[in-house]
C-alpha cells in the first residue's frame, strides 16, 4: 500500500523552518528547509515503524491541498483557488524540448493514442504503435505511412514496429497464441 500524505513547510520568523504533516502527529524544525526536511523524514520513519510494530494500519490522508492564487492590479485584488499541480506551471523546460526532440528522431517509445482514434494531425508529432500497425496491416506500405505522415521518418517507423515485437515476444513467454496462416 502507498500512502501520501501533504506536507508544510513554514518558516518562523527567527529564519527557523518547521515542517509538519496535517495528517500525522508529526513535526520538525531546524535552521534550513533541507534539514527540516531530513528531520521530518526520520520521525516519521520512526513514527511509521512504531505503529507497525504495533499492528496498526497506515492511517489515510484526510487533507485536501488547495492553493489561493492572489493578483493584485491597482487597488483591487482577485484571488482564485486553484490546485497545487498549478504551481508547476505550462512551460516546458529547454531540456526537455531537447530530450523529447532526441527522442522522436531515434523513433522513441510513442505516445499512446486511444485504439481506432486516428491522431489530429495539427498537433500531433507522436502516432501510436497500435495505429502504425493497423495502417500496416491494413495494407499500407513503408513509403505510403511516411508519405502520409511526414512528421515520421523511416527510422521512427522501424523503432515502432520494433518495439511492438519486443512486446510481442515478451508476451508470448506468458501465452501462447496459434495465428492460423494461410498459404
Amino acid at each position: 500500500m502507498i500512502a501520501r500524505y501533504p506536507i508544510v513547510f513554514e518558516e518562523e520568523e527567527t529564519g527557523a523552518v518547521s515542517a509538519y504533516v496535517p495528517d500525522l502527529p508529526v513535526y520538525a524544525a531546524a535552521d534550513t528547509a533541507g534539514e527540516a526536511e531530513r528531520e521530518l523524514r526520520g520521525i516519521l520513519a520512526r513514527y511509521l515503524a512504531d505503529r507497525q510494530a504495533r499492528g496498526l494500519a497506515l492511517p489515510g490522508s484526510r487533507t485536501v491541498v488547495k492553493v489561493a492564487r492572489v493578483s493584485a492590479s491597482g487597488h483591487r485584488s482577485k484571488v482564485t483557488i486553484v490546485s497545487p499541480a498549478a504551481l508547476l506551471g505550462r512551460q516546458r523546460s529547454a531540456k526537455k524540448a531537447a530530450a523529447a526532440r532526441r527522442n522522436g528522431l531515434r523513433g522513441g517509445r510513442p505516445r499512446t493514442v486511444p485504439s481506432g482514434r486516428q491522431p489530429r494531425e495539427s498537433r500531433s508529432t507522436h502516432l501510436s504503435v497500435d495505429f502504425l500497425l493497423e495502417l500496416a496491416g491494413s495494407g499500407a506500405t513503408q513509403d505510403g505511412i511516411l508519405a502520409r505522415y511526414p512528421q515520421l521518418s523511416a527510422e521512427g517507423l522501424s523503432a515502432a514496429f520494433m518495439f511492438a515485437a519486443r512486446r510481442l515476444r515478451r508476451l508470448r513467454n506468458e501465452r501462447s497464441w496459434d495465428l492460423p496462416i494461410s498459404a
